[in-house]
């Protein structure tokens, strides 16, 4: 039997695992074939490493290293500094990124906005959204928020991976990743925003002002100084604290 005040907590963690198991099963049917093709244009050293690690992964059936060597392979082939911004929910992380671009270019909002990693590079607006069955549909920037929030997309029902976003204003050869935030009951959150770890040559962990740091932004900054990624630690909201 389980009370009403934890009905929703544990309706939350099945239907968690329920795309957690759905997302590894599109991973091993659907990506193996064009992984396998992208790693076999990758030379040198590094497509080597990454094709026995790819062949390791397919035949111990580890779905979730094939997101990192598929991260790997993206990152071997840009040349574009990518910053990624890191936090818990409503810190501050969207309206930061809006902020270094000059733009309102990422919807903010008091309640948990992102609800998938999004890529924000130089270029004519653009907004190109990727499935977690692959392929790509291109829609528009007025439409972002029905694709990229939590209110348009509640707990990523439409099953994206993630969106890619050009702004003329965002500097040429920069990238910044805005991630979903973590500390929420919600765990696809925090699974994608730990996902978008090795694809980040610098990490910038926001903390917000007068709340403490927290085991989730432990983890975050653990995490990229795991991965071998430099971490900023950023404080937000200092604004709403006195001098006292």
């Amino acid at each position: 039997a389980v009370d009403a005040e934890s009905l929703g907590q544990v309706s939350g963690v099945v239907s968690d695992l329920a795309g957690l198991i759905a997302h590894g099963i599109t991973i091993l049917q659907f990506e193996a074939n064009s992984l396998r093709d992208r790693l076999a244009t990758i030379d040198g050293p590094v497509g080597e490493i990454l094709r026995t690690a790819e062949s390791i992964s397919t035949e111990l059936g580890v779905a979730q290293v094939r997101l990192l060597i598929k991260a790997i392979a993206e990152r071997s082939g840009t040349a574009t500094v990518d910053v990624g911004v890191f936090g818990r929910v409503s810190s501050g992380k969207s309206s930061l990124i809006n902020a270094l671009i000059g733009a309102n270019v990422l919807p903010v909002g008091a309640t948990p906005v992102t609800a998938v990693p999004l890529r924000i590079v130089h270029g004519p607006e653009l907004v190109e959204v990727e499935s977690l069955e692959g392929g790509t549909v291109q829609v528009d920037f007025r439409d972002l928020p029905e694709w990229a929030t939590e209110a348009g997309n509640p707990d990523n029902r439409r099953r994206i991976e993630s969106i890619r976003i050009q702004h003329p204003l965002v500097a040429d050869g920069l990238a910044l990743l805005d991630t979903p935030g973590v500390g929420s009951l919600s765990q696809s959150g925090p699974a994608q925003a730990f996902a978008s770890l090795p694809k980040c040559d610098l990490g910038v962990v926001l903390v917000a002002a007068g709340t403490p740091v927290g085991a989730d932004e432990l983890a975050l900054i653990r995490g990229l100084t795991y991965a071998g990624i430099p971490v900023q630690i950023l404080v937000s909201k200092s604004d709403l604290l006195s001098a006292d």
